[in-house]
């Protein structure tokens, strides 16, 4: 991520995190996360998911094929407050795209279900490669060969759209990363772009694209006829100082340059990282896993003026590490910060289940 912010970690003693009225702006305070007995996964992104809604004019739903045990359920219970779900993802394993076999799985419970049988799902797919049994995150050389004609890229789009009526689902979702500041390659993303719109409107099926803050967005040419995402997270993270997510002045950057967009979605994460103090070495954190290390350490957690994101230091086997993480105060504040940002509520996408 181009935009990195430099920032130290405080850990003081608060209120309970109950006093702590509805976060407004960026004028968070101090205050303690949950304690007692530790919350269900479901009861967790469930408060996150009704935090949202509450601040979002719609909400896309990420379920991964990792972790998605149960997230049918959990679209279930909150049908009236999702407006879609993305199923993530399919990938290409020597040439050739997989979808993991969870993720059918997880389709065939939500048409299942009698509350969703109407529930728009998208299919989302990304440029990860396994080649000879080794995976490449984000590889942009598959895309490179995916783009390289005008018919390669019209065949690419055919094999996306079969793969996505095949499979039942409403759209696809196109989440190819590390393009960058490629701009030769954005010009064959936007040949493949334009071929994807045709045949999936055709087919009568949604396109979206997943687009990264760094993307040259005044340089692209986007076409009308998908929806876009940006994603808005990962301000800090693996190789940066230890800091949150995301922050009031990257969101008001994200909804400044992506805000005029067609169809634009703003992705929200819930999580975290934890570094190992005082250096740039970090490892995803859930929110669960987030909560636990407080009870386990009574530890006292530090809302962030800047983010409204949680922070606490602690020890992990013998090792001080320093954690931010985002509850979903932090995430109804991110919403309300983009909504002021663009005049009106966003629609927002909740990276993950």
């Amino acid at each position: 991520m181009d935009r990195l912010l430099s920032r130290r970690g405080f850990i003081l003693g608060a209120s309970a995190l109950a006093a702590l009225p509805l976060l407004d702006g960026c004028t968070a305070r101090r205050d303690a996360a949950r304690h007692g007995s530790a919350p269900s996964r479901g009861s967790l992104v469930g408060e996150e998911i009704s935090a949202l809604a509450n601040e979002a004019s719609s909400l896309l739903v990420w379920s991964t094929y990792w972790d998605g045990t149960g997230d049918s359920s959990i679209i279930s219970r909150h049908a009236r407050q999702i407006s879609a779900a993305s199923l993530f993802a399919a990938s290409f394993s020597d040439g050739e795209l997989v979808v993991p076999d969870a993720l059918p799985r997880t389709m065939r419970r939500i048409r299942a279900d009698e509350g969703l049988e109407d529930a728009t799902v998208f299919l989302s797919v990304v440029n990860d490669v396994e080649r000879d049994g080794k995976t490449v995150q984000k590889d942009t050389e598959i895309l490179r060969t995916l783009f390289e004609t005008d018919a390669s890229c019209a065949r690419h789009a055919r094999e996306l759209v079969k793969l996505a009526r095949d499979g039942g689902y409403d759209g696809i979702e196109v989440d190819y990363e590390k393009i960058r500041k490629d701009t030769a390659l954005w010009e064959r993303f936007l040949v493949f772009e334009r071929a994807l719109i045709e045949r999936a409107g055709d087919a009568g099926l949604r396109v979206r694209v997943v687009l990264e803050p760094s993307t040259p967005v005044d340089e692209v040419g986007f076409l009308d006829g998908a929806e876009y995402s940006v994603m808005c997270y990962n301000l800090c993270g693996v190789g940066t100082e230890a800091g949150p997510k995301a922050d009031c002045a990257f969101l008001d950057e994200m909804a400044g340059r992506f805000g005029g967009l067609p169809g634009v979605s703003f992705a929200l994460a819930n999580g975290g990282y934890s570094w190992k103090a005082g250096t740039t070495e970090a490892a995803q954190v859930t929110r669960a896993e987030a909560e636990r290390l407080i009870r386990q350490n009574k530890a006292k957690p530090f809302r962030d003026d800047a983010s409204g994101a949680l922070s606490f230091a602690c020890r992990v086997d013998g090792e001080s590490r320093e954690i931010w993480y985002a509850d979903e105060r932090t995430l109804a504040l991110w919403a309300k910060r983009l909504a002021r940002a663009l005049g009106a509520k966003a629609d927002i996408c909740l990276w993950r289940l």
